[in-house]
C-alpha cells in the first residue's frame, strides 16, 4: 500500500513540474514575442530619424559643393586640387553618417502607451526595453509595458523621478528573469566570474528619456543584502553633504574600482534588480552622466 502511495506521490510530482516547466516556457516565448515587438517599432523609428537627418546632410553637403563648383567656374584656379583633399569629401558622407548615429534626435515612442517614458539599453547585455512610469512602484512588478498582468513585470522608473534635469538619482527597476531577460543581466556586473569583464566592456548605458538622449558611464556595482541592513535610494537630495556621502558610498562599496570624479553637480542612474543570492538581496548598480 505504502509503495502505491509513493509510486502515485511521484507521479503527481512528475505531472506538477511538467505543467509548471510547460507554463515557464509559455511566459517566456510570450515575453520574447512582446518586446521584440517593441523592439522593432522602436528600431524601425530610429532608422526613420537616422534616414531623414542624413538626407538633411546630404542636401547640405550637395549644396556646398554646388555652391564652390560655382565659384570654381566663376574664378578659375591655376592650382590642381589635392588629392587629400578629394578624399576628404569622399568620406565625408560617411563621417556624416556617424555623427547623425551620434547627434540623433530623440525617437518618437507616441506609438506605445502613455506610460512609456523612455528605452534603456546597455550594449553588449540584453538590457534593450522601453522603460515605464506610472504613479506607484508597485503596478508594474506584475505587468508589461502594455499594462497587461505579466509576472515578468516591466522596466519602470521611480515614479518620484521627474527628469534628468532635476533630480539627483534616475532609478530604474526589473526583475532578475531565470531565462536571462529583464534585468537579469545586472547581476554579471556582481558574479565573480564577469564581473570584471562587463565592467571594462559595457560600462555604458543609453537612457532616452522625455525626448532626452542621455548617456551614462557606469561606474558601481554591488549586492544589498536587505535583511541586514536598511537601504534606501532617493531621487532629490536636498542636503548636498547627504548626497556626496551616498555618492561616496557608492564608490567605495563597488566591486571594481574606477577612477572617476564625481560631484554635487553630477546626476547618476541607479538600476535595480533582485538577486538570488539572499532571499533579500538587490543588485545596485550606478552610472554618472556624461552626455
Amino acid at each position: 500500500m505504502k509503495k502505491i502511495i509513493i509510486y502515485r506521490l511521484l507521479i503527481v510530482v512528475f505531472i506538477v513540474s511538467i505543467v509548471l516547466l510547460i507554463n515557464s516556457f509559455i511566459k517566456s516565448y510570450r515575453a520574447d514575442k512582446l518586446y521584440a515587438e517593441a523592439r522593432e517599432i522602436y528600431y524601425k523609428n530610429i532608422e526613420e530619424v537616422l534616414e531623414q537627418e542624413l538626407g538633411e546632410e546630404i542636401e547640405e553637403i550637395q549644396e556646398e559643393s554646388e555652391a564652390t563648383e560655382e565659384e570654381l567656374v566663376e574664378e578659375p584656379s591655376q592650382e590642381e586640387p589635392q588629392e587629400e583633399e578629394e578624399e576628404e569629401s569622399q568620406q565625408e558622407p560617411e563621417q556624416n553618417q556617424q555623427d547623425a548615429a551620434e547627434e540623433m534626435e530623440p525617437v518618437d515612442i507616441s506609438e506605445f502607451n502613455e506610460n512609456v517614458v523612455g528605452w534603456i539599453n546597455i550594449n553588449g547585455t540584453n538590457i534593450d526595453y522601453p522603460v515605464v512610469q506610472t504613479d506607484d512602484n508597485e503596478f508594474y512588478l506584475n505587468h508589461n509595458y502594455k499594462g497587461e498582468r505579466d509576472s515578468y513585470g516591466s522596466i519602470y522608473m521611480d515614479f518620484r523621478n521627474v527628469s534628468v534635469e532635476r533630480d539627483d538619482n534616475i532609478i530604474i527597476y526589473g526583475h532578475k528573469i531565470r531565462d536571462g531577460s529583464m534585468f537579469s543581466d545586472l547581476a554579471k556586473y556582481t558574479n565573480s566570474d564577469t564581473y570584471k569583464s562587463y565592467f571594462e566592456n559595457n560600462d555604458t548605458i543609453a537612457l532616452e528619456l522625455n525626448g532626452s538622449r542621455t548617456t551614462w558611464e557606469i561606474y558601481s556595482a554591488y549586492v544589498v543584502n536587505l535583511d541586514q541592513e536598511e537601504y534606501y535610494l532617493y531621487t532629490i537630495f536636498k542636503d548636498r553633504e547627504k548626497y556626496l556621502d551616498f555618492l561616496e558610498k557608492s564608490k567605495k562599496r563597488t566591486l571594481i574600482k574606477k577612477d572617476i570624479e564625481i560631484t554635487e553637480d553630477d546626476t547618476v542612474i541607479s538600476l535595480v534588480t533582485c538577486n538570488f543570492w539572499y532571499d533579500n538581496a538587490r543588485v545596485i548598480l550606478h552610472g554618472k552622466l556624461v552626455e
